[in-house]
């Protein structure tokens, strides 16, 4: 933990913007929604709260994703302090657990060798650092799939009821964080090559039923079917990812700890179900056709980082039985080896991107303005959205996304288009909203951006550009030189 938060401390997550991506400002703003609701309204009808708190803050994304993650963090914002800092720690958290527990179980495995191996392996890891350094739930969700691995082998090997209600409790909370963790609905089809149980057509029925489900809406898809051609494509892109993320060295150690997979004893059920996580990833991928990127594979960078630790026991077994006096040594080697990778790994981690709004907001950019307009793409809107609701706990303001109320489109950005022909339209706009304050990001050059900026040029003495005071964030804010009043919601 005091490892994890020095490297967020250092790569400057503690001052820096929560942007990372697009989706960094939505999982803040819906966490301190989550949690102000606890504070103000609780127990009246959330729904309403929500709908109230978009109002002001269109950023949150609660129902588009599960609400685990962000129950989570409000109850911890409530002890710890509504704070970006108080944030980026329960992230941090959520790494620590992480790594401890593939530490500690790969040790009682294993070795301390191997252990420490496994850890340096997944801090490698170039996905590693962006969700760490963010407000995002993938090390929390990596965390739940993990444990329900470890049951789900004990269970398939045992046939415990014990281990099934654990694999079944840990697979539901994943659910609950985010709708990958259906990769652990195929895990238990998968460990059948290992542990064939007593009635396998069951299973087998099970399985392909659950195939069909996830397959019949995209076989009736218009806009995206399923494609055997995109299937290929999609299972090179997972193996190419799965190698940039976890480095040629973890996929070598890897494969040479395949063998306790299939090595009868007491810790082959983990090895089984740690191949089979990474089996399950492949197939989930390939077969249900959803945008991913790197850090969405983090899941099976952890299997291939276990069995890396594995494949370094294999190794120092095979010299045991040889009788090797080398063995000792090599343990010591391997073992300064993995301190050097982890330290190495946490001194070189990025710094994370910082666009500057924090600063404006410090420097009391909204003093005065009770409803503010932001247009830009995802990340810049979203950004300011975050750090106007990380300073305004009472909604005493609102800020609006050009892309929300200036034009139209899908939560992804599909099917996009202007709501406004003329910059006439869109001045009477800015006048009925009660909008004073404008921060437009200058790179932009969406439709509506250009359309406001055109508006503005015509709009004469009615609002005044404020562009010099803010070059180093690369925007430009525009400022009504009479306020128009209170917001109308």
């Amino acid at each position: 933990m005091a490892l994890l938060v020095a490297i967020q401390y250092r790569s400057g997550a503690f001052t820096a913007d929560v942007a990372a991506d697009n989706d960094e400002p939505a999982h803040a703003v819906t966490c301190l929604m989550v949690r102000d609701y606890i504070v103000q309204d609780f127990p009246h009808n959330p729904v309403t709260y929500a709908r109230t708190y978009y109002a002001h803050y269109s950023k949150v994304g609660i129902g588009h994703w599960p609400p685990l993650f962000y129950c989570c963090e409000a109850l911890w914002m409530l002890l710890f302090g509504r704070t970006r800092v108080a944030l980026l720690l329960f992230v941090a958290l959520n790494g620590a657990l992480l790594l401890g527990s593939i530490f500690a179980e790969v040790r009682r495995r294993t070795s301390i060798a191997a252990a420490l191996l496994s850890v340096a392996m997944l801090m490698m890891c170039s996905a590693f650092y962006p969700v760490l350094l963010g407000v995002r739930s993938d090390l929390l969700l990596a965390l739940l799939i993990f444990w329900a691995t470890v049951h789900g082998g004990e269970w398939m090997h045992s046939h415990s009821q014990k281990s099934r209600h654990r694999f079944c409790a840990f697979a539901a909370l994943a659910l609950l964080v985010h709708g990958r963790a259906a990769v652990l609905l195929f895990l238990p089809f998968l460990l059948l090559f290992a542990f064939p149980p007593r009635t396998p057509w069951k299973w087998v029925v099970a399985g392909l039923v659950l195939l069909l489900a996830l397959q019949l809406p995209h076989v009736f898809s218009v806009s995206n079917p399923f494609r055997l051609r995109t299937a290929a494509f999609d299972a090179w892109m997972y193996l190419l990812g799965t190698e940039r993320l976890a480095t040629w060295p973890a996929i070598l150690l890897a494969l040479a700890g395949s063998p306790l997979v299939f090595k009868n004893g007491p810790t082959r059920p983990f090895w089984a179900a740690v191949a089979s996580l990474a089996a399950a990833g492949f197939i989930f991928y390939v077969l249900v056709p959803v945008y991913w990127d790197g850090r969405y594979l983090l899941p099976t960078v952890t299997a291939v980082a276990v069995l890396a630790g594995g494949g370094v026991q294999v190794l120092l077994d095979a010299l045991a039985k040889h009788g090797s006096p080398q063995r000792r040594w090599l343990i010591a080697a391997v073992t300064v080896a993995a301190v050097v990778v982890i330290g190495r790994a946490a001194y070189f981690s990025p710094a994370k991107p910082d666009l500057g709004y924090r600063k404006m907001m410090a420097n009391c950019l909204l003093c005065g303005h009770s409803v503010g307009l932001v247009a830009g793409d995802a990340t810049q809107e979203g950004d300011l959205i975050a750090e106007a609701a990380l300073s305004d706990p009472t909604l005493s303001r609102t800020m609006l996304r050009a892309s929300k109320v200036l034009a139209k489109s899908t939560w992804s950005g599909y099917d996009y288009r202007t709501l406004y022909s003329s910059p006439a339209q869109v001045l009477d706009y800015l006048d009925r909203a009660k909008v004073s304050i404008i921060v437009i990001h200058n790179a932009s050059t969406r439709d509506d951006v250009s359309e406001l900026r055109s508006a503005l040029a015509l709009s004469g003495p009615n609002w005044v550009s404020d562009d010099r005071t803010y070059a180093a964030q690369k925007v430009t804010v525009f400022r009504r030189p009479t306020q128009p009043g209170a917001a109308a919601h």
